[in-house]
């Protein structure tokens, strides 16, 4: 019975009607509404309710729309935007002025253990890695 209930259940979804045009229209400009948002405050925190808000759909439309377009859920869009930006920034000459600390802080990440627990997962390195190598190879340059 369960077998023919999981058939079931996947036929109804497959049978689903497609979205409309409009209705991707609307998703598109829905999720880019909430991409310039994210941009601009891309240091502040950012619940899901304060996107939806912006962009005037429901969580779950934006959570759709999002996985659609980007491929990631807001909230991992928005973490992804950040660990690049700490990455550039651990890569830049003149990073050395400010601790790996400092630097998360100014974008976004505030449990520190974290940031670094998901840097090394995102990037298959620590923060601190990323920092030395930078560092030789402006030496070396």
């Amino acid at each position: 019975q369960f077998v023919v209930a999981m058939a079931e259940f996947g036929r109804d979804r497959a049978d689903a009607d497609p979205p409309t045009r409009d209705a991707r229209v609307h998703q598109r400009i829905a999720v880019e509404r909430a991409r310039e948002y994210i941009r601009g405050k891309l240091a502040e925190p950012l619940p899901l309710s304060e996107l939806c808000r912006y962009a005037h759909v429901q969580a779950r439309s934006l959570e759709y729309g999002f996985r659609e377009i980007t491929g990631l859920s807001p909230i991992a869009y928005v973490k992804s935007l950040r660990l690049n930006a700490v990455r550039r920034d651990l890569s830049r000459a003149d990073a050395a002025q400010h601790s790996i600390s400092e630097i998360a802080l100014d974008h976004g990440f505030w449990h520190l253990s974290q940031f670094a627990a998901d840097y090394r997962k995102f990037f298959g390195e620590t923060p601190t890695s990323t920092r030395q190598r930078a560092r030789a190879l402006h030496a070396v340059g």
